[in-house]
């Protein structure tokens, strides 16, 4: 099974394999709310193996719940700034800001597809 749906206008991807998924967070004051339940309706694909349905742009009438566990900084990427012949170097450091998030359940018109 294979879903991609849009979440503050990014795309991802949850497969079988694996029902999590990391979504960069843009907002601090999500992280004092865990766990948190959020239901997305922009949905761009499903494809359960029998069957595919693609939306144009969006499948209608289709919804997955996703619920955001836990808070995860990701790896420091340092990068460095100079000026040749000038004695100037500075480093910057950056953190990205991730929620890990699983997949809830996933419903078509009024009827639940799945429950995980």
């Amino acid at each position: 099974m294979i879903i991609i749906f849009e979440f503050k206008s990014k795309q991802y991807k949850l497969d079988s394999n694996s029902s999590t998924v990391l979504i960069e967070n843009e907002s601090k004051e999500l992280k004092d709310n865990l766990p948190l339940d959020i239901n997305i309706d922009k949905i761009l694909l499903y494809d359960d193996g029998s069957s595919t349905i693609v939306g144009r742009p969006y499948i209608s009438n289709m919804s997955i719940v996703i619920r955001m566990e836990q808070y995860i900084r990701g790896k420091k990427e340092i990068s460095l700034k100079r000026k040749k012949k000038k004695n100037y170097k500075r480093t910057v450091g950056f953190r990205k800001d991730y929620f890990l998030a699983k997949l809830g359940k996933i419903t078509l018109g009024s009827s639940v597809i799945s429950n995980f």
